[in-house]
């Protein structure tokens, strides 16, 4: 196994939390709504994965800071959407100061990743 860096901005739970209906947005725009608890994320992805990854994902960020309902719109390789998947369920938002009302989310953001 070899271990991924990534650092990204964006954890999957079961059932969103929505106290109101969610917005879409650019990743450019999440830091209006939503800040990452952690900025860096670490783990071990299978050898066999080409070197460099490109994923073009959509999300929702939950009224908890949980993303959910992870889907692809792009991708280099099937198996770097699953990396990318399992990064995003390790992932928790704390609301910024401007999002009060703790409004959800969703997420249209790309991924760059390399091993």
């Amino acid at each position: 196994m070899i271990t991924l860096f990534a650092v990204l901005l964006a954890g999957c739970g079961a059932t969103p939390v929505l106290k109101q209906p969610a917005m879409k947005i650019n990743a450019s725009e999440l830091s209006r709504y939503w800040l990452p608890v952690s900025d860096s994320y670490q783990f071990e992805i299978d050898e066999s994965l080409p070197a460099k990854g490109y994923v073009e994902a959509k999300y929702l960020i939950d009224s908890e800071g949980r993303v959910h309902r992870v889907t692809f719109t792009s991708m280099t390789d099937p198996q770097w959407g699953e990396v990318v998947r399992e990064m995003l369920a390790q992932y928790q938002y704390t609301p910024s100061a401007y999002n009060t009302k703790l409004i959800p989310v969703w997420v249209s953001n790309e991924f760059t990743l390399t091993k």
